[in-house]
């Protein structure tokens, strides 16, 4: 047997031995503080007024305030490159933008699968979107369109 086996099994024993010779050391019950159980009294100083009434909030129309929330967001751009129906050809030319510094993005064109179109964006900027498709159109390979970004 190794030594470090030994080493182990001396271990073992002796861990043994010391729990059933030695009493473990108890420590003396602590004083407790007491808590009170009273929940404090708080102060809003809100006044409440018992006598509202709904009625004087139904002028408010709450389908125009959810469109208010949906429409705050400012619309992101993106350029559609081209359309594929050859993977090998798109991850020819999703690789080929990459390597030019474009952040480059796939996806299935219906749900059919069949048909995917690349895209490079989005931009929070038209302008920067327009910069791209300037770009891009100069590769007579490409026929890109700036589109909203969803």
């Amino acid at each position: 047997m190794k030594l470090i086996n030994y080493f182990l099994i001396v271990f073992i024993c002796l861990f043994i031995l010391l729990s059933i010779f030695l009493e473990p050391i108890r420590f003396g019950v602590s004083e407790e503080t007491k808590f009170s159980d009273d929940l404090p009294e708080v102060k809003l100083n809100i006044p409440l007024d018992d006598q509202v009434s709904i009625e004087e909030y139904s002028e408010i129309d709450i389908n125009i305030l959810q469109d208010d929330i949906k429409t705050n967001f400012l619309p992101a751009w993106t350029v559609k490159v081209s359309s594929y129906n050859d993977l090998t050809e798109l991850n020819r030319d999703l690789a080929e933008l990459k390597k030019m510094g474009y952040k480059v993005y796939s996806q299935y064109e219906s749900d059919d699968k069949i048909n995917f179109s690349l895209f490079i964006g989005p931009t929070l900027n038209r302008e920067d979107s327009i910069i791209i498709f300037d770009e891009i159109s100069n590769m007579k390979k490409f026929n890109p369109e700036i589109l909203k970004y969803d």
